[in-house]
């Protein structure tokens, strides 16, 4: 996001047209996200939450912090091929709301919180693929 500050001629005073005004920028009083980051973040969301469903289904490796690891290489392969096609499924409709591929993966990587706790999303709700309780996965057989 760029700061752009644009001189008023006459009064010599700083004024901001569709940017970070002074309060924003230096005293941190942060404009609401817009619709349009918000729904990236639902997306974001989508993804982890599709994600690791995903891998419940396929991997017997056991849990890390929340997550369900996969147990050999060939459990990962699967996992990856899966996250891959699901990143790209969504990253169709997130282009749509003119964000780039870059912030796409920050938003990603965002929708779980600091140190992988599945325990909530990134929207502060339980994830539907259970919480940190769920310690337990039926693997596909």
């Amino acid at each position: 996001m760029k700061l752009e500050l644009n001189q008023t001629a006459s009064s010599g005073s700083a004024s901001t047209h569709g940017s970070v005004s002074f309060e924003q920028e230096y005293l941190g009083a942060f404009a609401e996200p817009t619709d349009t980051e918000k729904q990236l973040k639902r997306y974001a969301v989508e993804y982890q939450e599709r994600a690791e469903a995903y891998d419940r289904t396929v991997c017997t490796g056991g849990m890390n912090r929340g997550a369900v690891m996969p147990a050999d290489s060939y459990q990962l392969g699967l996992i990856n091929k899966n996250a891959t096609k699901l990143r790209e499924e969504l990253w169709e409709k997130v282009r749509l709301l003119d964000f780039s591929y870059p912030e796409w993966w920050k938003a990603i990587r965002d929708a779980v919180p600091r140190g992988r706790n599945f325990g909530q999303n990134a929207l502060g709700q339980p994830p539907a693929t259970g919480g940190e309780a769920d310690t337990h996965h039926q693997p596909l057989k």
